[in-house]
Parts: structure tokens; sequence; C-alpha cells
């Protein structure tokens, strides 16, 4: 979003949904990982994302992690960045933890 003053707002809005619960909450803070990380990707609405697991296929390895505390990334496709073009493309955030910040229901706007 933008602010009054032209400056762009992230609002750290994600939001986690519990398909065996259905159940909401609060997603992760996003943080930069590395300090070579940058945000290469326009800004856009209209998009679509699914969270993927980077957990390893095979069943042989017995060190694999539990569940909610791995790592996972998100992919983010199309949508229309904010001078109207429409996005033919996809974006790849890697998230190192989806421990949420708190357990808080997402605001009303």
């Amino acid at each position: 979003g933008r602010s009054s003053e032209n400056k762009t707002v992230i609002y750290f809005d994600s939001f986690l949904l519990d398909t065996e619960t259905w159940v909401w909450r609060k997603g992760p803070t996003p943080t930069l990982v590395q300090e070579n990380t940058k945000n290469v990707g326009p800004q856009r609405v209209g998009h679509g994302a699914v969270l993927a697991s980077l957990e390893p296929t095979t069943t042989s390895n017995k060190d694999k992690s539990s569940g909610s505390g791995s790592a996972c990334e998100v992919l983010v496709f199309g949508g229309r960045a904010p001078n109207g073009v429409f996005g033919n493309d996809v974006q790849r955030l890697i998230i190192d933890t989806l421990e949420p910040d708190t357990n808080d229901k997402p605001t009303k706007r």
C-alpha cells in the first residue's frame, strides 16, 4: 500500500490456515536472512500464492523435521503491478520457520 506521503507501506499481514482445524493464525514476521537478500519482484495485487515445504521428499531421511517449524517457500504467481501490467511470473520467498509471532486473528480493515 501507499501512505499519505506516497511512501510504500508494508503491512506484514500474512496469515496461515490450518486445513485440519480450519483455524487462521497470524503468519511469521518476514525477515531478511541474508545480507545480500533483496526484493526483486514488483508490488502486486490479485496474485495467487501457495506455501510449499522445503523438506526432503525421500522417506529414508530419518532426521526430517516434523512440520510447523520446518523451512518452507511461498510461491507467488502473476498479479497486477502498480503500472497496470499483469505479471506472467513466479516469485519465490523462502521462510525459515512457520512459527507465528502471536495467535492474533486478522483485524478487520
